[in-house]
């Protein structure tokens, strides 16, 4: 889980979201709080509903 200015971001649950959640670890220290990071975490909060989403379909 990686603490943010605007909330936890937890791991993926999904491996394909894998890269993206280590890029938002790495620089956290440094750009949380910033237009880009933001955006990055959004990127991968709607990647990883998405995701969990078709696995649902697929499962169930």
């Amino acid at each position: 889980m990686i603490e943010t200015k605007n909330g936890p971001i937890y791991e993926p649950m999904s491996p394909e979201a894998r890269s993206l959640y280590e890029w938002l670890k790495k620089y956290q220290p440094t750009l949380d709080g910033s237009r880009a990071y933001i955006d990055v975490a959004e990127i991968y909060l709607s990647l990883e509903f998405d995701l969990a989403k078709q696995n649902k379909r697929h499962v169930g």
